[in-house]
């Protein structure tokens, strides 16, 4: 009896250092492309986590199938992504009647980006279309969800909604509990809305957080206020929960000058185009194999000279 007790005791335990997910924490680099994306490639890509689109052009019929994510699994973790703070006119849920006619949760469109819609994301019709997008999800294999639009809280802040952010943090716990209900280990990771940061609750329930133009905006060094105010927040994360900043940046000495700025915080970087269009290889990346490319063949011709040049002596 009291073996079968402490069995008992030592499942429950496990069971619930499983209901965070699985950890980021050996996450060294990372990548992030939403078009165009390529099976092969992304496969084969240099990167421990990638984020996609679950779809090829994000409608339903091009979905990837679950051996189309198995197969980019290849010794990485793909997390695909999802808006959960607008709906988007061209996803399988979208209904045209909804621009006459909209339902309470749809708000204005985002005049910075045409056919995406700020929703009431508190409201059970909305999280409703988002469940069964998530259910697409689980069923594809994705090791998790990179979750945007989170800091459409400060919009509704704006708004005279006042406790907006814990109408967020609420909606994106009630999303991880849905999918580690199904997946124990299933990553959640927001994009942006660090403020929320400041909730024990919202921390313990994420794996880590993306962040977008912390550094840089565009070839810009942003103020030192800026970047300060956003580090304080992002300093209360758990160093094994990861910080994956993307500064999207064409210039090849700044984007070193990222990279070194990152690590200095213990950020993992990645640098690429806005449109998300190509998977980018940064050149920090692209410097550093080349340099192990050279170190090596170095290395085998000073251990066997002979392979370099033996067989053209006679």
């Amino acid at each position: 009896m009291r073996r079968t007790a402490i069995f008992l005791v030592l499942t429950l335990f496990l069971f619930l250092l499983q209901t965070n997910g699985s950890s980021l924490a050996d996450i060294e680099s990372w990548g992030y492309q939403l078009q165009n994306v390529n099976v092969s490639e992304i496969a084969n890509a240099p990167f421990d986590i990638v984020v996609i689109d679950y779809s090829k052009d994000g409608t339903n019929a091009t979905a990837w199938s679950e051996t189309q994510v198995e197969q980019m699994s290849n010794n990485k973790l793909v997390v695909s992504y999802i808006s959960i703070g607008e709906a988007e006119d061209y996803r399988y849920y979208w209904n045209d009647s909804w621009k006459t006619n909209p339902p309470e949760w749809l708000d204005q469109e985002n005049p910075n980006w045409e056919g995406n819609f700020k929703v009431k994301y508190w409201m059970a019709g909305w999280q409703s279309i988002i469940f069964d997008y998530l259910q697409i999800i689980l069923n594809q294999g994705f090791d998790g969800i990179y979750l945007d639009i989170i800091d459409a809280y400060e919009y509704y802040e704006d708004q005279g909604v006042d406790n907006a952010a814990t109408l967020m943090i609420n909606w994106v716990k009630a999303i991880a509990n849905f999918t580690r209900s199904q997946n124990a280990d299933f990553l959640i990771i927001p994009q942006n809305g660090e403020g929320l940061l400041e909730n024990e609750t919202y921390r313990d329930t994420i794996n880590g957080i993306g962040i977008e133009d912390l550094f840089f905006t565009g070839n810009e060094k942003n103020s030192d206020a800026v970047i300060n105010n956003r580090l304080s927040f992002l300093k209360l994360l758990p160093e094994e929960k990861k910080v994956l900043v993307v500064d999207y940046i064409s210039d090849a000495s700044l984007q070193k000058e990222f990279r070194n700025l990152c690590m200095e915080n213990g950020f993992i970087p990645y640098s690429t185009v806005r449109s998300l269009d190509t998977l980018q290889t940064p050149v920090w990346m692209t410097e550093t194999n080349n340099e192990e490319s050279s170190l090596f063949t170095a290395a085998v011709f000073a251990t066997f000279p002979l392979l370099a040049f033996g067989r053209s002596k006679k």
